[in-house]
């Protein structure tokens, strides 16, 4: 990374790289005039399809790609991406520690040589963007980028007794994973995952129950079942923050579906055999069926005879709509990476 980074942009989109390179500090990014962030990957890779968003949090070592489109925007215009400010970044030794260090040597370089400390949560700005140039044309952006293969907690080889790890600071700047530090050459026997196996991990309960001093829960397969359903639009930080309510809450050291939530636990209603639930802000009906016909078509192999019966309709029918939707089993890579074959890379 660069202190007061400034790029140059055209009249058209570009596909930006974020990684936080910080060891400590945590980044709240958003444009400064409030248009959304468009999100197409994370460090996991390329999202199913575009997913809006006011602001994006990169904790150290995440990583976020961004569809900026600057089409609409006029020559000589200046935007800025910055890092607003937020409460609740790690405190105590360490987090009061680092965050005067890394913020004194931040602010002598983003902020222009002040000498004022930076705290972790401060708002400043990472990236100014300057339109310079107009040119002709736009690429737009496929609703559907990739497709993610999902796993059922039914295929895990361990889905009676899911392994466990807490994360916690033993020593000042030491931290652990179930009591121990990490060590380069070591290797404990519930460290050890067979060969091509799909297991089952559990991370905020064990910590959530260590934190508010409960029991520890045996988790309901049809908990397990919901927060999978579930889209969750405040991303990981929403799933643990459901989980340690459900700790303090609940009864006895068994947590079921009457402990979700309502709000998650009705997020999704049934009409017929298919559960669906209409956004406030409405729908984009194409994707959708765009949505369904992929899904149909993965589930049986690609056999377009197969799918048109699994979809009660014909096979033209299946056809016309594999046409329109551009859907295929090699095409989905070809037009993402057409449609960003030109792009910055910013971090």
């Amino acid at each position: 990374g660069r202190p007061d980074f400034a790029i140059n942009v055209a009249t058209r989109a570009y596909r930006f790289r974020l990684l936080n390179g910080s060891n400590s500090r945590v980044y709240k990014i958003a444009w400064e005039d409030g248009t959304p962030l468009i999100v197409i990957a994370t460090d996991g890779g390329l999202l199913e399809k575009p997913s809006e968003r006011s602001y994006v949090t990169l904790g150290p070592g995440e990583r976020v790609e961004l569809w900026s489109d600057f089409s609409s925007q006029r020559v000589g215009r200046e935007l800025k991406l910055n890092s607003l400010a937020f409460s609740g970044a790690e405190s105590g030794m360490m987090g009061g520690m680092m965050g005067g260090m890394m913020g004194r040597r931040m602010a002598g370089g983003m902020m222009g040589g002040s000498t004022a400390a930076l705290p972790n949560g401060a708002e400043f700005t990472i990236l100014r963007v300057r339109v310079d140039r107009d040119v002709k044309g736009n690429t737009s952006l496929p609703k559907r980028l990739s497709t993610i293969q999902r796993y059922r907690l039914d295929d895990a080889a361990n889905r009676q007794n899911s392994r466990t790890f807490g994360i916690a600071m033993q020593r000042m700047m030491t931290w652990s994973i179930n009591g121990r530090s990490f060590e380069m050459e070591g290797v404990a026997n519930d460290e050890i995952v067979n060969l091509n196996t799909l297991e089952a991990w559990e991370h905020f309960l064990k910590d959530a129950a260590q934190k508010y001093g409960r029991p520890q829960f045996r988790l309901d397969e049809k908990v397990l079942d919901q927060i999978q359903k579930y889209s969750w639009p405040g991303n990981i930080r929403e799933l643990k923050n459901m989980i340690e309510r459900m700790v303090l809450l609940a009864n006895g050291d068994h947590l079921g579906m009457e402990d979700i939530p309502e709000e998650i636990r009705l997020a999704e209603k049934t009409i017929g055999n298919v559960l669906f639930k209409l956004p406030e802000s409405g729908i984009d009906l194409e994707s959708i069926e765009s949505e369904i016909v992929l899904q149909a078509l993965e589930r049986n192999g690609w056999n377009q005879t197969a799918t048109s019966k699994f979809l009660n309709i014909t096979r033209s029918m299946l056809i016309s709509r594999m046409q329109k939707y551009g859907l295929g089993p090699a095409r989905e890579r070809e037009k993402i990476e057409a449609a960003t074959e030109e792009q910055v890379s910013g971090s």
